[in-house]
């Protein structure tokens, strides 16, 4: 019991420090996006540049008491590499959540081509 809760701190306190490095290297940025409800995993958020026709796809990485923060935005704040990972929040920067691209190249891809849901 006393390992597994380590090993939970841990994790919070990496993806802590992961979170606010981004937060100081880079500026928030407004996107408009789409989010696909949970499956297997969290929410897939699709963030739609307004200056070109790139998608990109991020997976939330939280627990899933959080997931209910991003279902139903139409616009999310992003800090960070659209292409890699960083940081969302809904507008006004509050809770924050990290959202990592998706590994999978085909499941990536396959989520950048899908229309809107």
């Amino acid at each position: 019991m006393f390992l597994t809760t380590a090993l939970f701190g841990l994790c919070l306190v990496f993806n802590a420090a992961r979170m606010r490095r981004r937060l100081r290297r880079h500026p928030w940025r407004s996107y408009p996006v789409s989010v696909r409800p949970p499956r297997l995993a969290g929410p897939v958020v699709r963030l739609r540049p307004s200056d070109g026709d790139k998608v990109f796809v991020q997976a939330v990485v939280s627990l899933n008491f959080r997931w209910h923060l991003v279902q139903g935005s139409a616009t999310l704040w992003f800090c960070g590499f659209p292409g890699r990972g960083g940081v969302l929040a809904p507008p006004g920067g509050a809770p924050l959540l990290w959202a990592r691209r998706i590994r999978i190249p085909y499941a990536r891809r396959r989520l950048e081509r899908a229309h809107d849901a």
